[in-house]
């Protein structure tokens, strides 16, 4: 029942949703975007995906993981922003990857690039309390930040895939700084509320190891582990922490008649992600508020092997956030093996 489609990483589509402003950043990698198998090496070959995803939250918890709809901010402390619980968001990515085999001993090296499209809804954004009463609400469709995976190294053996692979994502999403004037702490930089990009580079190193307990592979468990290194971003003396995600799942495939032409894929799955350094720079604030956010989910696919399509739906309840937004998640991946 070994399966010829199996999605390689797509790390892109994500919250590449910038509804940071100054304090809300999660960084590029979104855990909950990638399917339970998107972790190893698929067999050699030529693959294309396209990953719709969706995002909604009317929550936004602060350090200590309680809801919240006001946040202080300024140089000062003098000033404050109120949160309007209502965020939303959408992306679409198309993922071009290639995997050639290196020996007979199952080690295979692939490569990945993928651009990305986002709408962002930030109604959620934020508002200053004052007499000015200053509101953002912006929507538009515009570039994301591109994710290209150069370097993907697989392993795979009867009972266990092994993966290893470096990746990057370069800030060539919509961004735009724009300055407001504050009553107490006057005239300060923001990024644009309408932001698709995140304006800054990210290295990006992933290890993954998935077990068989059936040489056939009709069951899988997934772990891996990601770990991203941010740049300075652009406009402002600011180098966001670096991140830690912990990603695993449990997936079944099963046969729907009997030549094994079409396949469902059920699976549970989940994860954490946190910040595990300090935002450093002259413009980073509240550097002793750390963020994190874990997820559970399910998902559910259908195979269709005579043609190597595939078409999955993913979803996942966001919990445990702290300095971050809380909601759920999204996602419908279109792949087809050449």
């Amino acid at each position: 029942m070994k399966l010829k489609i199996k999605t390689i990483q797509l790390l892109c589509l994500f919250l590449l949703i910038n509804v940071d402003f100054v304090f809300a950043q999660s960084g590029h990698y979104s855990p909950a975007s990638e399917q339970i198998r998107d972790y190893v090496v698929s067999p050699a070959g030529f693959y294309g995906f396209i990953y719709n995803y969706w995002y909604t939250s009317r929550r936004y918890n602060n350090n200590e993981g309680v809801k919240v709809s006001s946040i202080i901010i300024g140089p000062g402390g003098g000033d404050t922003m109120s949160v309007n619980e209502n965020f939303k968001s959408y992306s679409i990515s198309p993922d071009f990857c290639w995997v050639t085999k290196l020996n007979s001993a199952g080690v295979k090296f692939g490569a990945s690039i993928s651009p990305t499209l986002a709408s962002a809804h930030a109604g959620a954004a934020l508002t200053t309390i004052s007499e000015k009463g200053l509101w953002f609400n912006e929507s538009q469709f515009a570039m994301g930040d591109l994710y290209v995976e150069p370097v993907l190294f697989g392993l795979t053996k009867k009972h266990w895939d092994f993966a290893l692979s470096y990746s990057f994502y370069a800030p060539t999403g919509k961004y735009n700084i724009d300055s407001v004037t504050l009553p107490h702490s006057g005239v300060i930089k923001i990024t644009a509320p309408d932001n698709i990009g995140l304006g800054y580079w990210t290295n990006q190193f992933q290890g993954a190891v998935s077990w068989y307990p059936w040489p056939d592979q009709r069951m899988a468990v997934a772990t891996a582990f990601t770990y991203e290194i941010n740049g300075n971003q652009k406009g402002f003396d600011l180098t966001p922490g670096q991140n830690f995600s912990f990603n695993w799942g449990i997936s079944e495939y099963l046969p729907l008649d009997k030549k094994q032409s079409w396949q469902l894929t059920l699976g549970i799955t989940g994860y954490g992600s946190w910040q595990v350094s300090r935002d450093k720079g002259s413009d980073a604030t509240n550097t002793d508020q750390f963020k994190r956010v874990a997820g559970i989910g399910a998902q559910l696919g259908l195979i269709y092997q005579p043609i190597a399509l595939s078409l999955s739906i993913h979803g996942f309840n966001q919990f445990n956030a702290l300095n971050l937004f809380e909601g759920q998640s999204y996602g419908l991946v279109i792949g087809k093996t050449f």
